[in-house]
């Protein structure tokens, strides 16, 4: 999940950038790409916290 919401943050950001480089109004293309990086950030955080559950019963159950 992680990956296609950095895959769309980057994709919204360089949209951004052209359309800055082009000199048109580029607040929605820049809100894009906050919101899939703060998604992305999210998913991130939402996988290390089961992985380190996981770890934690494993500590706990077999040492």
């Amino acid at each position: 999940m992680w990956i296609l919401l950095g895959l769309a943050a980057i994709v919204a950001t360089l949209i951004n950038l052209y359309i800055y480089i082009a000199g048109k109004d580029y607040k929605l293309a820049m809100a894009l790409g906050l919101s899939f990086t703060a998604l992305t950030l999210c998913a991130e955080h939402s996988l290390a916290t089961v992985i380190l559950k996981k770890l934690i019963i494993f500590i706990t159950f077999y040492f």
